[in-house]
Parts: C-alpha cells; sequence; structure tokens
C-alpha cells in the first residue's frame, strides 16, 4: 500500500509539474513582444536563449498542445538569425498529425528550416505520399507545395505517379501545383521530362488561367533540359499554344484577367515564350505562327504597360523564329515608336531588344541611328550604356564620323565603370570602320585627352605600332602631337595630368621629330628645346613633392623616363642631320636621382 502512494504521489507530481511549464508557455504574440521590447543585443540573445530552453523541455516531454505554437516561436527566431536546427524533427511530427492547423505550420517549418540537401527529409516521403492522396484539398495542396520547394531527386523519383495523377485529375488549385513541381522535375532528372508530355496536353486545354500559366513554365522548362524533345512537342503542344493566344486576342476571354485594356499579358507573354521555343529553327512552324503573332502586334495598346510588354515579348519572338520580312518590318516599327516614346521604361525597353536584333540584322537597325544617338544624352545612365552598345552595333563608313563624335562627347561624362571598355570599342570601331590613317591618329589624340587613365596599354602600342609601319603619318603624327600635347604643355594650356597622352607623345616626337623639324611646318628647334625643358622641369618638381601617391609618383617617373629616351634620340638625329650643333643643344638635366622624394619611396 506504501508502494502505492508512492508511485501515486510521483506521478501526481510530473504531471503537475508538467502542467506548471505548459501553463506558462508564452503565445507567439507574446514572445514576438517580449522580443522587441529588449533594449540591447545581450537583452535579445537571453530572450532567446531562455525562451529556447522552455520549448526544449516541453519538445523532451513530447508535448502535443503547445507544439505547433512552439515551432512558430522557433521560426521566428530563425527569421531574426538564431540556431533553430534541433526543432527540424517537431516539424516532422506536425505533418504527421492528422488535424491541418498542425500539418500547415509543419510544412511551413519543414520549407524555411530545411533544404533539400538535408538526410531528415527522407523520412518525409511517405508522409506526402499519404497527403497528396488525402480526400481533403487543402492538405493535398500543402503536400504540393512543400514538395515543389524543398523536394529531392530520390523524392521526385518515388512520388512523380501521385504528381501525374494530380496533375491531370486534380482541381484547378491541384494542377497547377503539379505542374510547378513538373518544372522542379525536369530542372532537377531531365529524364523524366517525356513523361510530362501528355499531362501538358491536357492541362493546356483547360480553360483556367493559372494551369494554363503553370503549364506553360512546364513546357519552356521540358524545352530547356530537354531540347531533344521539341521536335516531338512543337507537333503535339504549337497548334494548342496559337489556339490559346488567339482566344487571349478575343474579346471576353475572361474580364477578370484584363489589364490595362490587355487580357491576361502574363499568360501571354508566357505563351509567346513557349511559342519562341518551339518554333525556333523551323520554317513550317514559323510560318503557321505568323499571323497570330501580327494579330498581337496590331491589336495590342502599346500606351499601357501591359501592353507594351506583350508588344516587346512578340517582338522577340518575332526575331527568334523564322518570320517573313513583313513580319520583321512590323515589330521594327512597334520599336521605334518606344524609341521615341516620353517613357524611359519604354526606351530602355526599346534600347534593350535592339541590341538582340542587331545581331541578326543590322540592315533593320541603321534606319534609327539618330535616334539612337541621341539616346546618349539621356539623364538614365541604362539608357545611355545600352545606346552606346547600338551605336558601335550599327556604325559603318558613312555614319562614322557622326557616331565618334557623339561617343566622344559621351566619353566625358560615362560612369568610370564602363568608360575604359568604351574606349577600347571606339579604338576598334576607328581602326575596322576607318583606311584614313591621319583621321585615325586624331581620334586616337582626342581620346586620349578625354579618358587618358582608361586608355589600355595595349591600345597606345597598337597605334605606336600603326604609325610606325606607314610612313606617310610619320611626320603627321609627330606634328600633331608636339602642336597638341607638348607646346600646349609647355604654354600651359593643358593643366590636367595626362600621363599616357605625354608619354605617348614624346615616344612619337621623339622617333619621328626630325621628319617636322627640316620642313616649314612651323616647328621650330627652339621650341621643341623649350618643350622638352618645361616638361622635364615640371616632373622633376612634381616627382619632388611628397604628398604624391604612389600610383602618380610612378606615373610621373615613367613620363620623365620617356622624355629624356626622346630627347636623346630626336636630338642626335637632328644632329646628324646638320639640322643644329652640338654646341646649341640642350643640356637636359640628367639626374634621374630624386633629391626629395615622397617618404615612402625611400
Amino acid at each position: 500500500m506504501e508502494k502505492e502512494a508512492k508511485k501515486l504521489y510521483k506521478s501526481t507530481k510530473q504531471k503537475l509539474s508538467k502542467a506548471k511549464r505548459s501553463y506558462v508557455c508564452r503565445s507567439l504574440k507574446d514572445v514576438v513582444r517580449g522580443y522587441r521590447n529588449c533594449k540591447t543585443a545581450s537583452e535579445e540573445r537571453d530572450f532567446v536563449k531562455k525562451e529556447s530552453a522552455h520549448i526544449r523541455d516541453l519538445f523532451r516531454e513530447e508535448d502535443t498542445t503547445f507544439r505547433r505554437q512552439n515551432v512558430l516561436k522557433l521560426l521566428f527566431f530563425h527569421m531574426n538569425g538564431y540556431p533553430t536546427e534541433w526543432g527540424q524533427l517537431e516539424c516532422l511530427k506536425l505533418c504527421a498529425s492528422a488535424r491541418f492547423k498542425d500539418k500547415r505550420v509543419g510544412y511551413l517549418g519543414l520549407m524555411i528550416l530545411l533544404d533539400e540537401n538535408q538526410q531528415i527529409l527522407m523520412m518525409m516521403t511517405n508522409c506526402l505520399k499519404l497527403d497528396m492522396n488525402h480526400n481533403d484539398t487543402k492538405i493535398a495542396a500543402l503536400a504540393l507545395t512543400a514538395m515543389g520547394n524543398i523536394s529531392t531527386p530520390e523524392m521526385i523519383r518515388d512520388l512523380l505517379p501521385e504528381v501525374l495523377k494530380l496533375m491531370q485529375n486534380g482541381t484547378p488549385h491541384l494542377r497547377k501545383k503539379a505542374a510547378l513541381i513538373g518544372a522542379r522535375a525536369v530542372r532537377k532528372l531531365p529524364e523524366l521530362s517525356a513523361d510530362l508530355i501528355q499531362p501538358i496536353r491536357r492541362l493546356l486545354s483547360a480553360r483556367h488561367g493559372s494551369v494554363l500559366l503553370t503549364s506553360t513554365t512546364l513546357l519552356i522548362e521540358i524545352s530547356k533540359h530537354s531540347p531533344d524533345l521539341i521536335p516531338e512537342m512543337r507537333t503535339d503542344l504549337l497548334p494548342l499554344l496559337r489556339d490559346l493566344l488567339s482566344d487571349l486576342l478575343a474579346a471576353g476571354f475572361d474580364p477578370d484577367l484584363t489589364v490595362g485594356g490587355v487580357t491576361d499579358p502574363f499568360m501571354q507573354v508566357k505563351v509567346l515564350q513557349a511559342i519562341g521555343t518551339l518554333a525556333k529553327r523551323d520554317q513550317p512552324a514559323s510560318d503557321s505562327v505568323a499571323d497570330v503573332l501580327s494579330q498581337v502586334l496590331s491589336s495590342t495598346d502599346a500606351n499601357r504597360n501591359a501592353g507594351a510588354a506583350v508588344i516587346a515579348e512578340c517582338v522577340k519572338t518575332i526575331f527568334k523564329i523564322e518570320s517573313p520580312q513583313s513580319l520583321q518590318t512590323l515589330a521594327m516599327s512597334n520599336l521605334g515608336k518606344f524609341l521615341v516614346s516620353k517613357d524611359p521604361n519604354a526606351r530602355f525597353l526599346a534600347l534593350s531588344e535592339l541590341r538582340n536584333v542587331v545581331k541578326l540584322n543590322t540592315a533593320l537597325v541603321k534606319p534609327y541611328t539618330e535616334t539612337i544617338l541621341e539616346c546618349l544624352h539621356e539623364r538614365d545612365t541604362s539608357i545611355r550604356h545600352r545606346a552606346v552598345e547600338l551605336a558601335f552595333a550599327v556604325a559603318d563608313q558613312n555614319t562614322l564620323p557622326r557616331v565618334t563624335e557623339e561617343v566622344l562627347e559621351y566619353i566625358e561624362d560615362c560612369d568610370p565603370d564602363v568608360k575604359e571598355e568604351t574606349c577600347t570599342h571606339v579604338v576598334d570601331m576607328v581602326d575596322r570602320l576607318s583606311s584614313n590613317l591621319q583621321w585615325k591618329v586624331d581620334i586616337f589624340i582626342r581620346l586620349l585627352k578625354k579618358a587618358d587613365d582608361y586608355v589600355r596599354e595595349d591600345l597606345l602600342d597598337l597605334f605606336a605600332v600603326l604609325i610606325a609601319s606607314t610612313s606617310s603619318v610619320q611626320g603627321y603624327a609627330a606634328e600633331r602631337l608636339f602642336n597638341e600635347v607638348l607646346r600646349m604643355k609647355a604654354d600651359a594650356q593643358i593643366v590636367e595630368s595626362t600621363f599616357k597622352l605625354d608619354r605617348f607623345a614624346f615616344s612619337i616626337f621623339g622617333d619621328y621629330g626630325e621628319l617636322v623639324t627640316s620642313h616649314s611646318t612651323g616647328i621650330r628647334i627652339d621650341d621643341v628645346y623649350r618643350a622638352y625643358d618645361s616638361a622635364l622641369s615640371e616632373t622633376m618638381e612634381s616627382v619632388a613633392t611628397e604628398e604624391l601617391d604612389r600610383a602618380t609618383y610612378e606615373a610621373l617617373l615613367a613620363t620623365r623616363q620617356v622624355a629624356i629616351t626622346s630627347a636623346a634620340k630626336l636630338f642626335s638625329k637632328v644632329v646628324e642631320a646638320g639640322q643644329v650643333g652640338e654646341e646649341n643643344i640642350l643640356q637636359v638635366r640628367s639626374s634621374d636621382t630624386i633629391s626629395s622624394p615622397p617618404l615612402w619611396a625611400v
């Protein structure tokens, strides 16, 4: 009797202790309020630590009353960056519960706390299978949602029959979710793509917006990951897509889906993407959809954002497939309207698409050259960046001078991140399209004046080789560089730091300067003395300044070394040519050592 009394007392004490803990279990709202009332990070950590310990105790006691509420607290802590991996198993227990409220929180916890790399997910396969076959569509939808987010390849392979069954026979809500799982299955296991083609036919026959949208998404994923199935889908599914697009253009398809006067623009864009994928590189298929694409362009209002999006996607589709010339001209007409629109978004859209068109047919874009060049003066940097890319692409021998002038003006104010790339494209364009060597030299000098720091060294070498290999331009280059750079530097007409231009000018003039000093070009030998003397004096004074950073210090030293080498080569040549006597040669300040370099350079 005494033993039984002690046993009863012990069990009663445990129940009271458990009831006490459960009674003080705070709600999610109380936990959120307490967390937000913490003043410091230390208080937050202490609060989370204390509450997590209480939650662990209840989990350890297999508490079912407050399990759902405690998992929600863990999700809140996880959102704020605290470790909650120890609660993953409780999510699985909630998923196995018979109550919908528990399943909803359990699946939510799985999708937030776990990913597809977690081994614990293998324990969910049977639970997902049971829930997908559940009579309650809400529970089946929960299972499909979880599978669409965190399913592993093994789970997909095991549960694909259930997914296919719901894809063909479920409610529209379940069919939509099943189609999205099919898209995930194609990405994870492309070999399963063939099993999904026939279900897509039934999905496209439905007249439910979300089902049609997800089925076209599935079709595009199969085309992307299993291109060998495109011919089969082209035969079976392209007529359905064409008819669906025609129905969307007809009045009264579904007034509830109309946006800005356009019937379900999201669906139209998706269908156009699918048509472009299936009809690509196939002339009969392209001809079969040409009429409906023309109908899209002519019947859609481009003054609304929804209509503009549909037209832009239609233009992409037209240039993706083997469309006739008349349809391409109509598409370019619509892009031209976007290009002159007051809406910057429309101009950006037109320029982005023209970048793709110019790769296929440059002749279609050339009539818009002037409009493209006007976009270089836009405030929006993204529009200007796309416009300059197009300008390089459409330039030819006739438009080269105009395009070059506009781009050189653009370089002065363009984003430093793209300035080096733009300078490279300018040199490439001029070298490719122009045969006038003197004009090339002029453009290169102007480019160095505007963007000296952003011109690559290999471009300097390129022009040096070009000048060295063409005797007819050597004297012209030396004269232009002396008048435009060295003389102006000596006269203090150029005050900016142009180290690369200075080195290039000294190098070229040192090699070919005697060609211009021996002729009546207006360059006297005294002018040459003064230019070199001024440059060497200035570089010595600058190098001796302690405030210089390392990059500037090294650039000045390099410029001085090139100038000294240039002077030695030039003056030896003019003496040999008898243009001047040795007694008149400038005594260059020859010390290469610096009396007072920056402290970090000592």
